[in-house]
């Protein structure tokens, strides 16, 4: 596992678990975390991040199109008072029809950045949702976690009359365990957890 984590062409995030130890895994990832939650933070930018990052470009692009058409209009004003002393009324209305399109051509690149970066916004909201945990607990998942706060992918390390707690989208509940069955075995009909009357909201 660690041989196919360094030579992965995709750079690794780890994230073992709730551990002191430096695992062979953390070494050959390009970037360790203690918690898969905090792998997940180093992955992702923060969306308040971006959303800042977006109002800071909107406004610096405020500013720069404001001190441009600033800029144009007292260039413009200057040839205009020029052209009216030479009587040059044609070359005016020229200067004029250029302005114009200048500033159509600006407000439609002013436009499309801002569809872009909002474009851009809604990609990493899709994309933080997709990686939230409750997500699979509202599609009818459950997680399962020993009292000591352990995730359970597995029967193997499981004991007879041992309490799980079972966490659902809304809620959680105890269980003890009945029989363990592994992967190539089928459960009877009875269920192989025996609920009991604890219950968290």
């Amino acid at each position: 596992m660690v041989r196919v984590i360094a030579d992965c062409p995709i750079p690794v995030v780890s994230g073992i678990g709730h551990q002191r130890d430096e695992t062979l895994a953390d070494l050959g990832a390009d970037l360790a975390a203690h918690t898969p939650t905090a792998a997940a933070e180093l992955a992702v930018p923060r969306l308040a991040d971006w959303q800042a990052y977006h109002r800071a470009c909107i406004a610096h692009l405020y500013v720069t199109v404001n001190r441009q058409l600033d800029l144009a209009h007292t260039a413009l004003l200057h040839q205009k008072s020029r052209l009216r002393r030479l009587q040059l009324d044609r070359r005016l209305d020229r200067e004029v029809q250029v302005r114009s399109r200048l500033l159509q051509h600006l407000s439609q690149t002013v436009k499309q950045q801002l569809d872009h970066a909002h474009q851009q916004q809604q990609l990493l909201q899709q994309h933080l949702a997709s990686l939230d945990p409750t997500a699979v607990l509202r599609r009818g998942y459950a997680l399962v976690q020993t009292s000591e706060g352990q995730t359970l992918r597995t029967t193997q390390a499981l004991e007879t009359d041992q309490e799980l707690t079972i966490q659902l989208a809304q809620g959680s509940f105890t269980a003890r365990v009945l029989t363990c069955y592994s992967s190539d075995s089928h459960p009877p009909a009875s269920h192989p957890f025996e609920p009991t009357l604890e219950h968290e909201s």
